[in-house]
């Protein structure tokens, strides 16, 4: 009896001494970190996808700007080249399981207008997304090399055309929702990945530092 007695005493004492070192380093660990990243799919793409836009009917002006920008209704669009959702990201860890930041992305679109006779390139329709959005996340898991979090943010996006200075530009109220993020790492330097919804894409991965 006294010998289960005693067991039970060295298991709580080593469990509280591990429970004692675990919050000190999380205490001593760094509170700031700096991320970048690139995502697929961000919520402008999916607005595309679905044939709509994020801030306007783009289909209404791209007809006026066939006869108005180049002269004839006889054109063309090319291929899109998209950048995917480019971000950087400063971050603060206010307690154990809560961290707050702010995410700054861009998303380009970039086509070629042509001819439809000659097939000679006469312009570009380019266009860019910029965003700000303010993220809550909550830390959920935690080794000694991986961290699992989830998050959520509402901010603003600003979508710009640069071609085309008669149409305003405009901003949207928008967000993102991470369902599930990875930071590795152990040191100053960490990357991570994401899987969620919003204005830096259904997947997402990067570097950061911690400071």
């Amino acid at each position: 009896m006294n010998r289960l007695i005693a067991f039970f005493l060295c298991v709580l004492l080593g469990t509280v001494a591990v429970d004692a070192q675990f919050r000190k380093s999380i205490d001593d660990a760094p509170r700031h970190r700096a991320l970048v990243g690139i995502g697929a799919y961000p919520l402008a793409s999916i607005f595309d996808m679905l044939g709509e836009d994020l801030s306007y009917d783009r289909r209404y002006t791209e007809s006026i700007l066939d006869y108005y920008y180049y002269g004839s209704n006889e054109v063309y669009f090319g291929n899109t080249v998209i950048t995917g959702a480019i971000f950087a990201e400063y971050g603060y860890r206010v307690g154990k399981w809560l961290d707050v930041g702010m995410n700054i992305s861009y998303t380009g679109y970039f086509t070629n207008v042509y001819n439809l006779h000659s097939h000679k390139k006469v312009g570009n329709d380019n266009y860019f997304y910029i965003s700000a959005t303010p993220m809550v996340r909550l830390m959920w898991g935690r080794t000694d090399y991986v961290n699992w979090y989830s998050g959520v943010g509402m901010g603003l996006t600003l979508m710009s055309d640069s071609d085309y200075s008669t149409f305003s530009e405009a901003a949207v109220l928008t967000g993102h929702f991470t369902l599930i993020g990875l930071m590795f790492g152990r040191g100053k330097v960490f990357g991570f990945s994401e899987y969620g919804f919003g204005v830096y894409g259904l997947f997402s991965a990067g570097i950061g530092i911690r400071f």
